[in-house]
């Protein structure tokens, strides 16, 4: 940002000729500022009925849910998966659907993984329900199940193992950033 803009933005100075003056010595910026008024942006939720029609999807189209069920059994799979809220889509991939704590459903993320479980980095995450559309509801992924939380992951997939290995309640941040 050049000077001459920041004194119109931030500095008092009515527009750019009186940000030159003001850069010029010649005159000074007001002594009032005027007050920055930072915009509400809007929240969205994602209707449930786009999580009902994404528990339609055969869980058996994703590879990560194929290679958990060669793990544990199949039944404690889908009860895992069920109570996370996690679905697959047309194109085998893992959807995480974030829920916040009340039941209201911020965003989904989508990953695809290879028949060994691990993820495949060369095709990227990506959300069909963006922050730059509303979406920018972050909660920790499983902040909607109720009960003692036993922790706090990385990853979606490591809450999947965890509850089924483990048993109980766990989060994930969904990144390190």
């Amino acid at each position: 940002m050049s000077l001459p803009t920041w004194l119109t933005q931030h500095g008092g100075a009515n527009d750019y000729k009186h940000a030159f003056e003001i850069i010029r010595g010649k005159d000074k910026p007001l002594t009032q500022r005027p007050e920055f008024v930072a915009k509400k942006e809007q929240i969205n939720y994602v209707s449930p009925d786009v999580l009902q029609g994404a528990k339609a999807y055969d869980l058996n189209k994703c590879p990560l849910f194929r290679w958990m069920c060669t793990l544990f059994p199949e039944a404690d799979v889908r009860r895992v998966w069920d109570m996370y809220n996690v679905t697959t889509d047309s194109k085998g991939a893992a959807v995480y659907w974030y829920v916040n704590g009340d039941g209201k459903i911020c965003h989904d993320k989508r990953c695809y993984y290879g028949e060994d479980g691990h993820r495949i980095k060369t095709l990227p995450m990506s959300r069909k329900f963006r922050i730059g559309d509303g979406y920018n509801e972050k909660p920790y992924f499983g902040s909607h199940l109720k009960g003692e939380v036993k922790g706090i992951l990385e990853a979606e997939k490591s809450v999947l193992l965890a509850s089924l290995f483990y048993g109980g309640i766990w989060y994930a941040t969904g990144g390190k950033g």
